[in-house]
This record gives C-alpha cells, sequence and structure tokens, in this order.
C-alpha cells in the first residue's frame, strides 16, 4: 500500500482526478470522495482540454489531493519494466492490453522508422506504430509534470484498475458487455457514478475514453487515501517513476 502526504494534509472531502487521452486531447474527470475513496454526492466533473498541462495546472490550482493518468509517462533505458511485466501477468488472457512501452532512447524520435531502428539496437525488438503513437502523448506529461510530483500524479493503466475492482479481468471495452461490465464496477467502487454520466459525451470524447478517466479517478482515490497499490520500481534515466498504481 502507497501512504499518501495529501490526505493528512487535507481534510474530507477529497477531490481526486483521473486523466485519459482522446480524439479532442485529454479528457479529465474529477471526485469529490471520502476518507474511504467513496464518490461524494456531487457528481463527477468533466474537463476538455487540447494540452495536458492545462489540466494538470488546474489540479495544482485546484489543490487535486491526487491525479492518476492514463498514459505512459516513464521510460526504461533497456525497455524493460518490472510494473508491466507484473501488469501482463495480472491481465492473464487480456494480457495484449497492455503493451510494453518503447525505451526511454526512442523519446529523442521523430519517426517511426527511426524509433524502430533505435528499439531494435537498445532491446532487440521491434515497436508497434500503436506504442509509437504514445510518445508523442507522453511528452506532452513529462514536460508538465516534475519527477517530484510523484506519486502525487502517477501513472495508471485502467485494465488494471477494472481488474481490480472486480475481481478479475473484463471484457473488451469496444463491446457492449465491457461497457456494462465496466459501469457495474464503478457503481460499486465509487458509488455516486452511474451510467448517466455517459448519456451526453462531449465530441471528441468517446465512451471508452470517459470510462478508463474513471478507472485513472478511482485509482487516483486510492493513491489519496493511503490505498493504492504499487507495482514495480524505480526511476527512469530522467528521474520519473516506473511503477504502475492500482
Amino acid at each position: 500500500m502507497i501512504s499518501s502526504p495529501a490526505i493528512q494534509e487535507n481534510a474530507a472531502p477529497l477531490l481526486v482526478a483521473g486523466i485519459d487521452g482522446c480524439r479532442a486531447g485529454w479528457v479529465m474527470v474529477v471526485l469529490e470522495i471520502d476518507e474511504h475513496g467513496r464518490n461524494g454526492l456531487r457528481p463527477p466533473q468533466l474537463r476538455i482540454r487540447r494540452e495536458a498541462a492545462e489540466l494538470l495546472d488546474e489540479c495544482r490550482q485546484r489543490g487535486i489531493a491526487s491525479v492518476g493518468i492514463d498514459s505512459p509517462i516513464a521510460y526504461a533505458a533497456d525497455g524493460k519494466r518490472e510494473a508491466e511485466i507484473e501488469g501482463r501477468r495480472r491481465l492473464a488472457h487480456r494480457r495484449s492490453t497492455l503493451f510494453p512501452s518503447p525505451c526511454h532512447a526512442v523519446l529523442d524520435t521523430t519517426s517511426w522508422d527511426e524509433a524502430l531502428h533505435i528499439s531494435r539496437a537498445v532491446t532487440g525488438k521491434g515497436l508497434s506504430k500503436q506504442a509509437f503513437n504514445l510518445v508523442a502523448r507522453s511528452r506532452q506529461i513529462r514536460l508538465a509534470l516534475d519527477p517530484g510530483e510523484q506519486p502525487w500524479c502517477s501513472e495508471v493503466h485502467p485494465e488494471l484498475s477494472f481488474a481490480a475492482m472486480a475481481g478479475r479481468p473484463l471484457d473488451s471495452k469496444k463491446t457492449e458487455a465491457g461497457i456494462d461490465q465496466r459501469l457495474q464496477a464503478l457503481q460499486r467502487s465509487l458509488a455516486g457514478c452511474t451510467p448517466a454520466i455517459i448519456d451526453d459525451l462531449p465530441p471528441g470524447v468517446g465512451i471508452d475514453d470517459l470510462l478508463d478517466a474513471l478507472a485513472a479517478a478511482w485509482t487516483a482515490s486510492r493513491l489519496a487515501t493511503g490505498r493504492a497499490e504499487r507495482l514495480g520500481s524505480g526511476v527512469d534515466p530522467d528521474g520519473f517513476s516506473l511503477c504502475l498504481y492500482i
């Protein structure tokens, strides 16, 4: 379990946030929670911004107790992250939803071909375009965040969060069954989070984006109340945490 200074310095209720990338840029869900991590009487608040820095600045200004972000933040020099290896083991048949982060050296690349060449030279393995496409988003977060602000702002993986809520890996979030499973898990784990939140989605935000942001906020609630589980250890060459939080 991770002890968070936020719960010691701020009186309940606390505000926590979950952030996920979306077509519009980034979507953030802000929840009001009690000391047990349960959502308060206020409905979730949504924010849509083009740049991640705008959302992190808002979190600082509002005194948000903890922030969970569904995006790679840290990159191991050799591309091997203990947290991701353990996370894929826990996801079992859904392990492919947590694909390995690139090695640290690809952060300086501007094309997939260049990143692929560097990845093969450093790790002996290739690099999917999906993984490379996350690098640009990740740069936004790294530029807007100081390593010393962790674990206030931490990397999460929604599939791990949902699996922890439900006690098992869930079906694909692209299916009706998977969406229903996630809504039920959120209702049980947060309370006050009903299907009504997805009835009026803002432009550029998909149902899966909103669900992932809510899952990130759930993990943030656990960070703020000292109940989060940490996978992995260590920091990358720039000092960012290589851990994942659930």
